[in-house]
């Protein structure tokens, strides 16, 4: 593993940048910039529900624990009315449970379907409806059956 700067986001964010080889790993696998988790830290920003949800997925993927409920409970908030999301949660959930599972980050699963890593990005966060015929296509691309949901075994 390469040495870059020292992860200076505390707790299970950065529990979770050392278990995937670094904050620039993170960054990549949930899809934000390098200095989006410094603002997280500070106070200056706040994680929107569906990159939180990436990360609770993460979490239990990793096996890391410790912080993570104080985490969570610090960052779960009300959605705003003024943010507006196309697709349903519950499609938004198979989607981002579909690429954790197959171990792929956005910019990887972008270029398996044609698409690129902010398009990837936008599916996963609500803000772009899937269109027809995307859901198998992403299944497929994740290694999964095309009627595999979240918590199934296959």
């Amino acid at each position: 593993m390469t040495v870059g700067r020292p992860i200076s986001v505390p707790g299970p964010v950065a529990d979770l940048a050392r278990a995937l080889g670094g904050m620039r790993k993170l960054c990549e696998e949930i899809g934000v910039t390098h200095s989006t988790p410094a603002r997280w830290a500070s106070g200056k920003g706040s994680i929107n529900q569906p990159t939180l949800q990436l990360l609770i997925i993460l979490f239990r993927a990793h096996g890391i624990t410790d912080g993570v409920e104080a985490f969570v409970k610090k960052n779960r908030r009300i959605p705003t009315p003024t943010k507006v999301y196309t697709e349903d949660p519950a499609t938004v959930r198979l989607l981002l449970e579909a690429r954790a599972q197959s171990g792929f980050n956005q910019s990887e699963l972008g270029q398996l379907l044609e698409r690129t890593q902010e398009w990837v990005s936008k599916l996963e966060n609500g803000s772009l409806l899937a269109p027809k015929g995307m859901i198998p296509k992403w299944l497929k691309a994740c290694g999964l059956p095309e009627d595999w949901r979240p918590g199934s075994s296959n």
